[in-house]
This record gives C-alpha cells, sequence and structure tokens, in this order.
C-alpha cells in the first residue's frame, strides 16, 4: 500500500503485484500491441490531484517513479533492468534529491522450472546487506506456479493457479500473519476486471471477504480506474495515459 499526498489530501493507492511469469518485472498495463506507454498519471478522483507518475521504456518496462507533493516536494524511484528485462536496480531519492536506499537484484537458475532470486540493500552508509531471497517454480507451460519467500521480517509463500488461456485465476498466499486468497475475473477480451480477497486469520479458519477491486478500461484496454472496497476505506483514482510517438 502506498500513500501519497498532495495539497494535504491522502491520495491512496491500492496496489497488488500479480506476477503471471518468473522473474519479469512490472510492465505497463494497456494494449502494448498497438500502442507504447510513456507515462502513467494517477489523479484523486475527489479533487483532481495528481499523486504519482510511472515512467516506462519502450519495452514496457517501468523505470521511473514520481510520488508528488506540493506540500513536502516530489520523491523519485528509478530502477534499472539487464537484457532479460529483469529488474536488477532499484534507487529510492527524497524530496531533496539524496539517495535514500537502493536495492540489487540478482538471479540464478536452480533447474529449467527453477529460480533463485536474492535482494540486497544498502542504505545511506553504503553497507550492502541481503534482505529478500525469492524461489520462484514454474509449472509445465511455464507459469510461474509457486513462490517462496525469506525475508529479515517474516517468511510466506504465493501458490498460483491458471486458467487453460494461462491467466490466473487464483492465488493463495501463506504469510507469517495469516492467509489469503484472491480470486480473478476477467472480460470477453481478456482484461482483468474483478478481485476478490479473502483471508483467514490465525484466530478463525474460515475464509472472509475483505476487499474487492473491480477495473475500467478506455478503448484502447487500458486500466483507467481502480475501485477498491475495503471494510474501513473508499479510495478511487483515475489513470491518463501518454504514448510514444
Amino acid at each position: 500500500m502506498i500513500i501519497l499526498k498532495n495539497n494535504s489530501t491522502s491520495f491512496l493507492v491500492l496496489i497488488f503485484f500479480i506476477v503471471a511469469i518468473s522473474c519479469k518485472n512490472q510492465t505497463a498495463e494497456g494494449n502494448q500491441e498497438t500502442k507504447k506507454i510513456e507515462k502513467i498519471e494517477y489523479f484523486n478522483k475527489n479533487d483532481n490531484s495528481i499523486g504519482m507518475t510511472e515512467f516506462f521504456d519502450k519495452k514496457g518496462n517501468k523505470i521511473k517513479i514520481i510520488n508528488h507533493s506540493i506540500e513536502y516536494g516530489d520523491s523519485k524511484t528509478e530502477f534499472l533492468y539487464d537484457t532479460n528485462n529483469r529488474l536488477t536496480e532499484e534507487k529510492q531519492f527524497n524530496t531533496n534529491g539524496e539517495l535514500k536506499k537502493a536495492e540489487f537484484h540478482e538471479f540464478k537458475a536452480i533447474s529449467d522450472q527453477e529460480f533463485m532470486e536474492s535482494i540486497y540493500q544498502t542504505d545511506n552508509s553504503g553497507e550492502k546487506k541481503l534482505k529478500k531471497e525469492i524461489k520462484l517454480e514454474n509449472n509445465d507451460t511455464g507459469n510461474l506456479s509457486r513462490k517462496i519467500i525469506k525475508s529479515d521480517y517474516g517468511n510466506w509463500e504465493h501458490n498460483y493457479k491458471y486458467h487453460t488461456n494461462s491467466k490466473m485465476k487464483e492465488e493463495i498466499i501463506i504469510g507469517y500473519n495469516g492467509t489469503e486468497k484472491v480470486i480473478l475475473s476477467y472480460n470477453e477480451k481478456g482484461l482483468r476486471t474483478e478481485e476478490n480477497i479473502f483471508r483467514i486469520k490465525k484466530s478463525d479458519d474460515k475464509f472472509t471477504l475483505e476487499l474487492t477491486n473491480n477495473w475500467y478500461y478506455d478503448k484502447d484496454g487500458n486500466e483507467v480506474t481502480k475501485d477498491g472496497k475495503p471494510m474501513v476505506n473508499n479510495e478511487i483514482f483515475t489513470k491518463k495515459y501518454t504514448y510514444y510517438k
């Protein structure tokens, strides 16, 4: 969850990263066969203030994020990739343009269907520490079937199920604070339209629906709005797309 502020207005964006194949970076949504997305601007529907801008290269890799704030100033995050379009470096800068934190990603193949990703982090002192190890397992069709994460703040596991067209239909997340199940629905064009998130708390043994997200698209198939309905809050944002010419 990312909270962005602009004109003292909270701009809440709930982001759930769903990985479809192993060792792939986050790419621009939408119809990339006809148009290449250069940037996406996020606006708060309540006051139309801009909270965040994402920039992409022509391969669809996310290369920069700017968090906008009139009150505090803009901060940014930059991303670098290898020749396989895997994220290798992430740098976060504060509002003064000073490096706040850097992450480095290293990859190793265990077998034809298993990979290991190690994530190292450095702070202002420059000391490099191992923060997270991720084991990725693919099924026979090449889709990510299991992800096991070990970090200094806890361990958890993701298990994935797919439709016959390789669209993800279910994700089970088993973590240190409970179990979560995500069920996805799509329209006739194969675009994700609904996400239902259920959770089992340690004190219970039943899945309870806690959040439903709905996605809406423009005529090019680009995600325009996401309507999150958590139990306590309800935040809506819109997106504006700019394309490479």
